[in-house]
């Protein structure tokens, strides 16, 4: 859903200014020069200050109230090896701050987006797979408005 928010460390845009981030477990490269390619590649020829947008960098710190409001359901999968953690954990913290329905399936030890490694343990890769099927069945259909938001 979220992908690793480049708020966390290229605000200035310099790679030799670059703030790595946790859990250097994880497969996604993490190196100022890369990472710096990426954003910039990402932002084009749009202002820098588009890397603040709540929608390119939800999970940053300081995303205001209200930010949220009216969100659709939103189903959050991610792991505690991952480098953006931090920002999936922030992020579902401000879905139910701002009255959004989020389930969400956080694994153990694992990095990021473990489903397209098949040869991770198979029952963390179900316990996604469940929770996404579990999520869409309780989605409301035409109208129906019978489900809360948490």
């Amino acid at each position: 859903m979220v992908s690793v928010p480049p708020a966390h460390s290229f605000l200035n845009c310099e790679p030799k200014n670059y703030v790595k981030r946790t859990n250097s477990c994880d497969y996604i490269f993490e190196e100022g020069p890369f990472r710096h390619h990426l954003v910039h590649n990402l932002l084009g020829h749009h202002p820098r200050n588009l890397v603040l947008s709540p929608y390119l960098s939800a999970g940053r710190e300081g995303v205001p109230p209200h930010t949220f409001d009216d969100h659709p359901p939103c189903f959050v999968s991610y792991g505690t090896g991952e480098r953006g953690q931090q920002e999936c954990d922030r992020l579902v913290e401000y879905l139910v701050r701002d009255g959004t329905h989020v389930e969400v399936v956080r694994t153990e030890d694992t990095p990021h987006d473990i489903l397209l490694l098949g040869f991770w343990k198979r029952e963390d890769r179900e316990k996604i797979w469940k929770g996404a099927l579990n999520f869409l069945k309780g989605i409301p259909r035409d109208g129906d408005q019978s489900r809360s938001r948490v």
